[in-house]
């Protein structure tokens, strides 16, 4: 419903255990990023106020997580595709 109306969310994912991590039932923890990317593939599923503006989601993490080197690395690449989105939309 957030989405519908234009707005977006916020949400700190520090306390998804690390890639690797162990899980109390056995076996390991798939880590941070496969969460994110399931976030970030609904938001862009998602168009927010009915437009094609795809829904904004902002995702945090605590700079000790144990993928935050990850995390970071991933932000970089999402940023790179904005400015090539941006430079291409000054050529048209």
């Amino acid at each position: 419903r957030l989405f519908k109306y234009g707005s977006g969310t916020g949400s700190n994912f520090s306390r998804i255990r690390g890639e690797g991590e162990s899980l109390s039932g056995g076996g390991k923890s798939s880590g941070l990023m496969s969460f994110l990317r399931i976030g970030d593939r609904a938001a862009g599923a998602i168009k927010s106020g009915g437009t094609t503006r795809r829904a904004a989601k902002m995702v945090t993490v605590d700079v000790d997580h144990p993928d935050i080197e990850q995390y970071v690395d991933w932000k970089v690449v999402e940023e790179q595709k904005v400015a090539a989105l941006v430079a291409g939309s000054k050529l048209a």
